[in-house]
């Protein structure tokens, strides 16, 4: 669920904070970006989503300045920042290792930069305690960092990011080193301070499960370019390729024909999609479809629907808290993913014949060949 309320999340429309053009960053052979037109605005928390190698975080090291394009132009606030060493730029960082100084205490490794700046005392003193007071870590200004824990210590690093004001906060999965637990917690209160401190918050992610709770937009990007941009329930409802559709959520895919009256036919199953999703599509085009897992119900009986059914065997089921997982194997061999409410949960076991059955509105329709 996304915590994003949309009356206050920031237009896109408004001049961008960083722009992207036509970016491309080549490492040998490899191309790591392949030819990025992004705009960013001020104020949104955006996320950069994708599979290890898509290359999100060369893209946001290069907005940081620690590598440069090899074609194209960084803007900020509307003036070219190529070639332009990281501390001048007016941006932050906070990486996945926190990098405190250990013979410092919090409040002076927030202060750090300031100083470094020779911002007067008076005012250091000031802002280090704002910027602690936002991560709730004024308590333990005077205390090192050897004896914070992995949550604090991530605290203290954005607390140094953000006191020195910048107008674009990058985070490198910040999150990654630190427990289940604390690393969901630490999700909601880092997209409170972005909204607290107003600045456009640009966040690296494999998890798509972060990406969707945190960000206004995420840029899915895979093999050095942009497959799609949208806000979490667009790329989640309304995912732009297979690609997207397979790397968030649990998906289940099959390849169908589509026949007279818009029904597809799989090698086990008849599809019935919603009319408007096939406008693309003649008779006879192959076709490639998904259907999400939560879309998915399981019951002992045959639904009387004609088609969007299969039958199958369960081979197990999973408890997921909120959530019943259920593998089913269908008639063609195939796994099926099914989740469901636990107070909806069918009355079946593992070897028991079920039934699968989804609405048409669940089923998203992709050219046939589509890459997952």
């Amino acid at each position: 669920m996304t915590i994003t309320d949309p009356a206050t999340a920031p237009a896109t429309t408004t001049s961008p904070v960083v722009s992207l053009r036509g970016i491309v960053k080549e490492f040998g052979a490899q191309r790591a970006v392949d030819g990025v037109d992004l705009d960013i605005a001020q104020g949104e928390f955006l996320s950069l989503l994708g599979p290890s190698g898509c290359g999100k975080t060369t893209l946001l090291r290069m907005i940081g300045g620690f590598e440069e394009p090899d074609a194209g132009d960084i803007l900020l606030g509307g003036t070219s920042v190529v070639g332009v060493p990281p501390h001048r730029r007016t941006v932050n960082t906070v990486f996945q290792a926190y990098a405190l100084f250990p013979h410092m205490s919090v409040a002076q490794n927030v202060a750090y930069g300031l100083r470094q700046r020779k911002t007067p005392r008076g005012e250091i003193a000031s802002r280090v305690k704002e910027a602690l007071r936002l991560v709730r870590m004024e308590e333990y200004a005077d205390r090192p960092p050897r004896k914070l824990s992995g949550g604090q210590q991530q605290r203290v690093a954005i607390a140094r990011a953000i006191v020195n004001r910048p107008d674009v906060l990058l985070l490198d999965e910040p999150l990654s080193a630190l427990d289940r637990q604390l690393r969901e917690k630490m999700q909601v209160e880092l997209k409170l301070l972005q909204r607290e401190v107003g600045i456009a918050f640009v966040f690296v992610t494999h998890d798509q499960g972060e990406a969707l709770v945190m960000s206004d937009r995420i840029v899915v990007m895979r093999s050095g370019r942009i497959e799609q941009v949208g806000s979490p329930q667009e790329i989640y409802e309304r995912p732009g390729s297979a690609f997207v559709a397979s790397f968030v959520g649990t998906q289940n895919f099959a390849d169908a024909t589509l026949h007279d009256g818009g029904v597809a036919e799989s090698a086990a199953t008849r599809f019935s999609p919603l009319p408007g999703a096939l406008t693309s599509y003649g008779v006879g085009d192959g076709l490639r479809l998904a259907l999400r897992a939560e879309a998915v119900r399981v019951s002992a009986d045959e639904p009387a629907q004609p088609t969007n059914k299969i039958a199958g065997r369960l081979a197990g089921t999973s408890f997921l808290g909120g959530e019943i997982q259920y593998v089913v194997i269908g008639s063609d061999g195939q796994e099926i993913f099914a989740r469901t409410p636990l107070r909806d949960a069918a009355d079946v076991r593992a070897g028991d014949h079920v039934w699968c059955s989804w609405a048409p509105e669940s089923v998203l329709v992709f050219p046939a060949g589509a890459q997952r």
